[in-house]
């Protein structure tokens, strides 16, 4: 008897693990494609004189680049200078938005849950928004025309956002 419970709950066991290994794979492969090689692909990089010419030859420079950012930081025009202004500056937007954004998120969000009336309608009009803007975004970015003014392709987009925006609002109850 415990060798026939033993063999049912490992088959059982099997069963589980082929309905979760489908769901498994998708997120490992987009791991691997858009978190891991990316990062590897950059590490060599940093590695080599690379050229984002197609056929241009990247040669192996080892750790030159990185004593590069340690010299000349304070010569105006410099590689070093231009890369710990562009640190710099992220460090200081990461430190500014990360917490502005979670402290702006948390006050709304305890904004709401303390309304009366209208939670419920306040939490849709949030929600929609931010679809909405990552909807106009691409929008935007797949309608801009390297023929075209980018400036008037983006003047005129946002006037159509607008207009789209409010006559969404309007009709969407």
């Amino acid at each position: 008897m415990g060798e026939q419970s033993f063999s049912r709950r490992f088959k059982k066991g099997i069963r589980e693990w082929v309905s979760v290994i489908p769901f498994l794979l998708i997120g490992t492969v987009l791991f691997i494609l858009f978190v891991l090689y990316p990062q590897i692909k950059n590490i060599y990089i940093s590695f080599t004189n690379y050229s984002i010419m197609p056929g241009a030859k990247n040669e192996f420079v080892g750790l030159a680049n990185y004593r590069k950012i340690f010299t000349d930081i304070h010569v105006k025009g410099s590689d070093a200078y231009f890369f710990w202004m562009a640190f710099r500056n992220n460090i200081l937007a990461i430190l500014i938005t990360v917490p502005g954004q979670l402290i702006l998120g948390l006050l709304v969000a305890v904004f709401i849950h303390n309304l009366r009336f209208g939670k419920n309608i306040y939490k849709i009009l949030i929600f929609k928004a931010i679809c909405k803007n990552g909807t106009n975004t691409f929008r935007l970015q797949m309608n801009s025309s390297p023929k075209r003014n980018l400036g008037k392709s983006i003047k005129t987009k946002l006037q159509e956002n607008i207009q789209f925006k409010l006559w969404n609002f309007c009709f969407m109850w």
